[in-house]
């Protein structure tokens, strides 16, 4: 149990420490933490005088195997937002800086509202939609809606 404990506790470390810009965890890691917990639970409210031995041995054999079960690759790369553009976007450091930007504030739980602006042309809305086409393939959100807001000033 207490290399079980360790095994989980250097897994949730591994997943606070992925970088959410360039990593996605893989499904199968989080189901394996589930069932982990539940297994530690089990283990913890065993009274071993109480249970039987074939049962025992039924558990040891369950822990030793959900030791050795976490052999699929722990995360996968987040392609670049070039792969989730529908055009030939090229990244220059200043797109990527501004995606970024974008990237954070679309976490950032206090932010209400984000508004981008710039000349016509200058790729805003490419932006836009591919990073919602980013965000749809990490799951951050339930929906992602599409909306083109035009706003004309005159001075």
């Amino acid at each position: 149990m207490n290399r079980l404990v360790t095994n989980r506790d250097l897994v949730l470390d591994k997943v606070e420490t992925t970088h959410k810009k360039t990593e996605k965890v893989s499904d199968v890691v989080f189901e394996w933490l589930n069932e982990t917990k539940l297994l530690i639970q089990q283990l913890e409210n065993l009274d071993a005088q109480e249970i039987p031995r074939k049962q025992f041995k039924r558990l040891v054999k369950k822990v030793m195997a959900q030791n050795t079960k976490l052999l699929e690759p722990f995360s996968t790369p987040i392609p670049s937002l070039e792969h989730f553009s529908s055009g030939n976007i090229v990244c220059f450091k200043s797109r990527e800086k501004a995606s970024d930007q974008l990237f954070d504030a679309l976490q950032d739980e206090s932010c209400s509202t984000i508004g981008l602006y710039g000349r016509e042309g200058s790729g805003k809305t490419t932006l836009v939609k591919a990073m919602g086409d980013k965000v749809k393939y990490l799951e951050i959100f339930h929906e992602v809606l599409f909306v083109k807001v035009y706003l004309k000033i005159q001075i």
